[in-house]
Order: structure tokens, then sequence, then C-alpha cells
């Protein structure tokens, strides 16, 4: 047996090189594994290294044949594989991962599986090539042989998962534009220079045919994936991410979505609009929406209420059409979601209907009820009696405070004012003024029993808000009339002051604090809860009137209560000068 005969040249030794500085990026992607893609770049990085250890060993081997051949095939084994690799990260990688347990893919192993099979036993049929000679090039064992028709069709199956690599990672540039283009566009360009290596050794082109330079151009392929992993944040910010996340964002959902194509045709829906499209057993794609609908839906409108059958039942949607649009900022198309307001709409119509009796109905009886109470109290000269009609007069005007308070939220809440810039002090002195003006007439003229309060305004002149000023009145106005009629203390005082912004320096923070009882913890439970029980339960609509118009004017409320009597404090928002709200 004759000793091997070998020699170390400076390609060989570049080759090699090239190994090692593969093996060093290996040493840096191993954390990635478990990010998308990380497991197969991980393996793409070590068959880019072996694909460089096996040819630039076989550089140094002269004899034996055999040796140097089966080196040779090492080569395009670990190259096939690696071409495997690398379009299995680009489908993991771009969030398509679940891809890779489909029939075409598992089609694709096994025609790499063949290519190594083939290329493997090659000596026995000689398929992959045939004539293998070494015929030295530049000091190294360069080699020479016929190439044959199974080495051809593995060229072909490396370059075409080369290319559908290409395809799906430049689609995610035009997809996502320039959120992932950095990482993207290098990861792209890394199989430029080795596929064309690859194609100047197979068909032997260039000045030196039989000198396979792809093992050193994978010393750029690293750079450029070294690029993107350090400088694009390759896997600290990948498109993986978001394609899954829009894709659960359909399909896990439980409202009915459906995306249609710029001329309403139907492009995919998740599973919760099949029932309303009718998609269980029948192929739809491609379909006008309309012809699967019981209603029209006009694509142009943002929102839109519809009528739909669902099993026969007629049901409230409210359709939201959101167009989407290429990177040429063409419209592709329209996510429609299809939102069931079925009960909602059931409840405005108790709710109008309730909202009618008790605004109109109720409050004309009450106010005829008043009347004649009132006129027995004055005509009964029997104490009882007249007490007695006393005690219906005054239910019946706090029924009727209650309906006026009930009408007062509502119109304040649904119609609104145009927000208008607002002079917090003239709105807090009108409000005071209007409480006792009321406390004077519900006393009656002449009479010394009023709830009357020295009521404090500490307010800068020049504050200003931006805000909706009947709604804001009506908040102001209930604190103080309740912080007024509640309080028995000997000497009733309230003070409404200014104590700062918060919210960045846009919102102003207003206190009403009086010296009364304090708020009862079940009323304030009550808010905080935001429901009512048989056990729990607020005595009026005051502060459920301050609750809902803080919530509409988008600030905040809260309440402190002890032996001193009861503060509340309100975050107005959109302050208008902030510097004067500085105390």
């Amino acid at each position: 047996m004759t000793s091997p005969s070998l020699g170390l040249s400076w390609l060989a030794a570049l080759t090699v090189g090239a190994g090692f500085a593969n093996l060093s990026l290996l040493w840096f992607v191993r954390r990635y594994r478990g990010r998308p893609g990380g497991t197969w770049f991980v393996a793409l990085v070590g068959a880019m290294a072996a694909v460089c250890f096996s040819y630039g060993a076989g550089l140094t081997v002269f004899d034996p044949i055999a040796l140097r051949a089966g080196l040779e095939a090492l080569f395009w084994l670990t190259g096939g594989w690696a071409a495997f690799c690398w379009f299995a990260f680009a489908l993991a990688y771009t969030g398509r991962g679940r891809l890779l347990r489909s029939a075409p893919v598992a089609g694709v192993v096994v025609a790499v599986g063949v290519l190594t099979v083939l290329v493997a036993t090659n000596s026995f049929h000689h398929l992959a090539w045939s004539e293998f000679r070494v015929e030295p090039a530049y000091g190294a064992a360069t080699a020479d042989y016929d190439r044959g028709v199974g080495l051809v069709a593995g060229f072909a199956l490396i370059a075409t998962l080369i290319a559908a690599s290409l395809v799906v990672l430049l689609e995610t540039i035009v997809s996502y534009g320039r959120l992932f283009r950095l990482q993207t566009i290098a990861l792209a360009l890394t199989p430029v220079l080795p596929t064309l290596a690859l194609v100047s050794y197979v068909f032997e082109l260039g000045p030196a045919p039989r000198v396979n330079v792809l093992p050193l151009t994978l010393v750029p392929h690293m750079l450029l994936d070294a690029y993107a992993l350090f400088g694009g944040d390759m896997f600290e910010f990948d498109p993986a991410t978001r394609r899954i996340g829009e894709r659960t964002a359909i399909d896990d959902v439980d409202t009915p979505v459906v995306i249609v194509d710029d001329s309403g045709r139907i492009i995919t829906f998740n599973a919760a609009a099949a029932p309303l499209l009718d998609a269980d057993d029948q192929p739809i794609v491609g379909d006008p929406l309309d012809d699967h609908l019981s209603a029209t839906v006009d694509l142009d409108r943002n929102e839109q209420d519809v009528e739909l059958l669902e099993d026969g039942r007629r049901r409230h949607y409210r359709v939201t059409a959101s167009p989407f649009y290429g990177a040429d900022e063409r419209r592709l198309g329209y996510t429609v979601a299809l939102q069931d307001v079925t009960d909602i709409v059931q409840r405005e119509r108790h709710f109008a209907v309730l909202n009618r009796v008790l605004r109109h109905n109720l409050r004309n009886d009450l106010t005829v009820v008043s009347g004649h109470a009132s006129r027995l109290e004055s005509g009964i000269d029997d104490p009882e009696l007249a007490d007695a009609a006393s005690i219906v007069v005054d239910e019946s005007r706090q029924l009727l405070d209650l309906a006026d308070r009930a009408r007062e939220l509502d119109r304040s809440v649904r119609e609104g004012t145009e927000p208008s810039v607002v002079d917090l002090r003239s709105l807090i002195e009108r409000q005071v003024a209007e409480v006792d003006a009321a406390v004077q007439v519900a006393s009656g003229p002449g009479t010394e029993t009023a709830r009357r309060a020295d009521v404090e305004i500490d307010v800068p002149q020049s504050l200003q808000v931006r805000t909706d000023p009947t709604l804001l009145g009506l908040v102001v106005g209930n604190l103080v009339e309740n912080a007024v009629q509640h309080n028995d203390a000997a000497e009733p005082a309230v003070t409404v002051r200014t104590i700062g912004t918060v919210r960045d320096g846009r919102a102003i923070r207003l206190e009403i604090a009086d010296n009364g009882p304090g708020i009862p913890r079940t009323e304030v439970a009550v808010l905080e809860d935001g429901s009512e029980t048989s056990l729990e339960h607020g005595s009026g609509l005051g502060l459920w009137v301050v609750k809902t118009g803080v919530t509409a004017l988008g600030g905040d409320l809260s309440f402190r209560a002890d032996e001193h009597g009861t503060t509340v404090e309100l975050v107005i928002p959109d302050l208008v000068d902030d510097d004067a709200g500085e105390r």
C-alpha cells in the first residue's frame, strides 16, 4: 500500500481558512437556535464549514485518486445539504416555517437524499461523474472529471433551492419595506457569489476551470451574514414575528375576518367567518364577497352596520373595511372584519325605550303628582295630612331631579359639543352661582334653613383648558352641589382649588374639598366597581353623572374621605396654559 501523496498550497490553505472563519461564525450564532430560523441557520453555517474543509482537504491529496474522489464527493454532499439548510432557513426566518412540514418540502428532502446516495455510490454507476483525475493547478490537487447527468441534476436542484430562497427573502423586502430591509438585503446577497462560482465549476468556465473557488466565496457570504446578524439585528428583530403575528391575529380571533382583493373577491378568511359565508363544504375563494353574504357590504365605507342571516337567524354586524396597499402605494384589497353587535343593538333599543319613559312619561306624571300634592299641602288643615302631602312633594321633586339629571347626562354624553378653550375659573364661578341659586329656590323665600356654604375658589384667573364646556360644567356643578347639600357642619365650607399639573404638564388637577361627613364608602365602592348590586347601590345619580362625565372627557376621578370631610380630585386633560397651573 502506497503512502498518500500530500501537498499544501496557498489555495488549500485559503480554503481551509474559510472553513475556520465559518466555524467562528458558528460559535456566535449557536445562541440563536431558539429564534425563528435559528436552528437552520446554525446548520447552514456548519454545512458551509464542512464544504470548505472537505474541498480544502481534497486540494492537498494528489494520491490516491480514490481518497481525492471521496473528498470531492463529500464536497458535493455537504453542498447539497447546505443549499437545503439555506432554503429551510429562508422559510422559517420569514414566518413560513409551517411549510417545512408540507408535502412539497418533503419531496425536496427526498431529492436531496437521492443526490446524496447518488454521489456517495458514484464509483458503482458513474452517474455523477466519470474519468476522475487529478490535474494540479497553482500547486493544489485540483481535479478534473466528466460531469454526468446526476451531477448536473444535483446542480439544478441546488440552484433551484437557492433561487427559491431568494424569492422568499426578496418578497419580505417588498412586503415589509424598510422594517426588515437591511438584514434581508444582506441575506439575499449572500448566495450570489457562491452560485456564480458553482456555475463556473460545474460548466468549467473561466480562466481556471478546474479551480473551485466556491469555498472562498463563502467568506464574503459569512461577512454578509455577520452584518445581518450584528448590524441589522437579524434575530433580534425578525420578519417571522410580524408574519406569524399577522396570521395569528386573523386565524385565532373570534371575530369573522375576510380578506378580499380590490374587486371585492374573497382571497382568504378565518374560521370564524366560515358560518357567515356558508363556506363549510364549498370552495369560495375567488367569489365576490356579496355572493356569500345576505346583505351588501360597501367596501368604500370604513364602518357600517348590516343585518346578516346566520343559521337562519338575523343578527346585527358592524362591518369595518380597512384597505391595504402594496409597495407602490396601489390598493391591493381590503381586510373586512365583521363584529357581532346584536346584543349591543338590543341593549341600546331597550335603553332608548327606558330613557324615553323616564324622560317623558314618568317625568310628566311626576310633575302632575307634585302639582296636586302642593295644592293638597297648602289646602289641608290637618297637620298629619299636611306632613304626608309635604313628603309627597319632596319625594316628587327628588324624583324629578333624578329625571333631569338623567336627561342632562344623556344629552351631554350623546350629543356633546365641540371642544373649545374654556376659562376654568369662570366656569367654576358660574357653577357655584347656579348651585347657590338652586339651594335658595329649594328652600323657599324667606326660609332660614337653606344649606348655604362658604365656597372658596382658589383657581388662577388665566388657567384655560380645551374641553367640552357643557360636560365639564355638569361635572363640576354636581360635585359642588353635592359638597354643599350634604354638608352638616356647623359652618359648611367648600374649597375648589388647583394643585398642579400631571401627564407631562398637559392636564390640570382640580380638588373640591368640603368639611362635611364624607362620602360613604359604599358610594365610592359602587363607582370604583362600575356596577350596582342589591346590597350596594348608589343613593342618586349625582356621582354617576360625575363619573360618566369625567370618563367622557378623558380625565380621572378619585375620592378621599376622613373625619375632616371629603376631597374629590379631578384630572382635567388638554391644559392650554400649564404655567398658570403650577403652584
